[in-house]
């Protein structure tokens, strides 16, 4: 049961870390396209479509689950302590109908 619970934390762990990632880097991408000496370009259309991929940029891309909930750090944190919260409570519970046996 160990196995089975520790493979499901690594593939949760996979998603959450390949949507932080995504996270981050579409955040930077801005960034990037505004360094990448724009002003030495002549052309106005290429200037043109370097302002629409800024523009498109600004709002960071995010993996989410089901359209509900991102796949980030934060979320896997989150699984994780609910996780806990869940086995200690039925592990109370476990002890206490042991005990009024």
């Amino acid at each position: 049961m160990l196995t089975f619970a520790i493979a499901h934390m690594f593939q949760l762990f996979n998603y959450c870390y390949v949507g932080n990632e995504l996270i981050i880097q579409s955040a930077n991408m801005a960034n990037a396209i505004y360094n990448c000496n724009w002003e030495l370009i002549h052309d106005n259309k290429v200037k043109m479509a370097l302002t629409f991929m800024i523009q498109r940029c600004q709002k960071e891309q995010r993996l989410t689950a089901a359209g509900i909930a991102d796949l980030d750090f934060i979320s896997y944190i989150k699984v994780l302590r609910l996780a806990f919260s869940f086995y200690t409570l039925l592990n109370h519970l476990f002890e206490n109908n042991t005990d009024a046996i």
